[in-house]
Order: C-alpha cells, then sequence, then structure tokens
C-alpha cells in the first residue's frame, strides 16, 4: 500500500495534525542537536533529532502526542530542556505521517521501536529511558513487551487502554476503526495496549501519569493500567489537568514528578 492511500486512509483519524513541520528551538538552539532518519517497518523513514551529552547518565526518548506540534512540543514545553540540564542523552521523533517523518502504515509501535534501537545504537552500554504522551504512550507498549525492548524506565503518560476507548469520542472515526477490525483481526490485538502492559519485558520501574478531570484517556484507565503491569507501577493522579496537559497545569510539581523518575533511577557510571 502506497503513502498516498495511507494518507487518504488516515485522514479522518489524523487529518488536521498532519502538516508541515516547524522547528520551535531558536536558531542558536538547533545546532546542538543532530538529526537522523531511520527506516521503520511501516514503511517509511522516520525523523529523530539528538542532544548527546558529554558523560551522559543515560538515554531517554521522547514520544510525542497527537498534534501538529508532534516531536516539537517536548522543544517547546521544556522536557527535553529539562532533562539536559540533569545530564541525560535526549532524542525525539515524528511518528509516521507526523512532522518531518514520511507516511507509513497504522502500525506506529514499529515507529517508536525503530527509535529505541537507533537511541540504543547511539548510546552503547547505556540504559534507556521512555516518556510517552497519549499517542506516544499508547503505541510504546506492544514494544515493551518484546523481547528486544530496549527501555528499562518507561513513563505513560494520558495513554488510552485501547484505541476504540480513545477515539469513540469521535464517532466516525470510531466507526471506520471499529468496521476496519474485520479485515485486521491480527493488527487489532496491537491496538489494546492493555494486553502488553501484562508483558512488559525488562522494565524495571514504570511512572503512570493520569488525570481524573481528563475526558480521552480518565483515571480509570491509568488504574487499570497499573492493576494489569506485571511490574510494581506507580501511578500520579494530576487531578485537574486537560488531556496531556499536566505539564501546563503543574509546573515545576510535573517536573518533580518527570524528571525526578528518571532522576533517581539512573545513575552516573
Amino acid at each position: 500500500m502506497n503513502r498516498v492511500v495511507f494518507r487518504l486512509l488516515k485522514k479522518p483519524f489524523f487529518g488536521r495534525f498532519m502538516v508541515p513541520w516547524r522547528n520551535p528551538l531558536p536558531e542558536g538552539e538547533r545546532d546542538h542537536w543532530q538529526s537522523f532518519r531511520v527506516k521503520s517497518k511501516t514503511g517509511a523513514e522516520i525523523q529523530l533529532l539528538w542532544h548527546q551529552q558529554q558523560n551522559a547518565r543515560g538515554t531517554i526518548v521522547l514520544g510525542h502526542p497527537m498534534g501538529k506540534a508532534a516531536k516539537g512540543l517536548f522543544l517547546k514545553n521544556g522536557h527535553a530542556q529539562q532533562l539536559i540540564a540533569k545530564g541525560f542523552n535526549v532524542m525525539v521523533y515524528d511518528f509516521n505521517g507526523f512532522g518531518e517523518s514520511q507516511m507509513g502504515s497504522f502500525n506506529f509501535y514499529h515507529d517508536a521501536e525503530a527509535a529505541g534501537l537507533k537511541a540504543q545504537a547511539l548510546s552503547p552500554g547505556m540504559k534507556l529511558g521512555y516518556h510517552g504522551m497519549s499517542l506516544g504512550g499508547m503505541w510504546i507498549c506492544p514494544v515493551l513487551s518484546k523481547e528486544t525492548n530496549p527501555f528499562s524506565y518507561v513513563i505513560l503518560e494520558s495513554a488510552a487502554t485501547t484505541l476504540p476507548e480513545f477515539w469513540k469520542h469521535y464517532p466516525l472515526a470510531h466507526k471506520i476503526l471499529r468496521f476496519s477490525f474485520f479485515f485486521i483481526p491480527r493488527q487489532a490485538e496491537y491496538l489494546k495496549p492493555i494486553r502488553h502492559i501484562s508483558q512488559l519485558k525488562g522494565v524495571e520501574k514504570l511512572l503512570l501519569i493520569y488525570s481524573d478531570t481528563d475526558d480521552y484517556t480518565p483515571l480509570e484507565m491509568g488504574e487499570r493500567f497499573r492493576d494489569q503491569a506485571n511490574i510494581e507501577a506507580q501511578l500520579w493522579n494530576a487531578t485537574g489537568a486537560e488531556h496531556a496537559l499536566a505539564y501546563k497545569q503543574y509546573g515545576q510539581d510535573y517536573w518533580d514528578k518527570v524528571i525526578g523518575f528518571f532522576d533517581q533511577n539512573f545513575y552516573k557510571e
């Protein structure tokens, strides 16, 4: 299936977010980031940005939510800069069809896997962490259940337990999704992160960030992830926050939770 067909099929789901990407970093800061393209099993080339630290403590990969900013969300709102200040290598990437990445299939977990393997190659011998928000959190789950999973410390923020539960808020997209299950039953299993969370491989610590005022991925989803996980998981209720916007609502308290999670679990060799 070619990219034009995939673009048409994805339009009801992601059309308004798959737009030309703008780098939010000031010109002077862009020089500190290296750009890479890696091949994903979705058939697309995935665009990555990589910030290398001298004597890094470890590497953190950031998976973006559904939105026009794509990987730029982490560059614009301080996620990357906070991690860099703590001595981490940082990688941000665009899922296929978003940002600067080519269009590919619906199997977005292949994009997350390609980013993780590239981060592993760029930081040999180091442990890796992952912070995924919404889309980025949901699609890392199939990777975390593989024997080849490279991530040891993981944050899932506002990730849906299953895709239909998220898209029920968008009637047309939800109907298309349910109809498609008849034709792609095997792929449909990958649309249920809740099943993968009980089969984590190599994950040592897991932090879940949800909000009881999130209409799309409510606190109840975080509780289900916590209860189904095959390792002990910490759940933070960022009460009052909108979907994937806890960083705006909570400010320093948010950074204390997120950056603190990685800060406490990584140590300097």
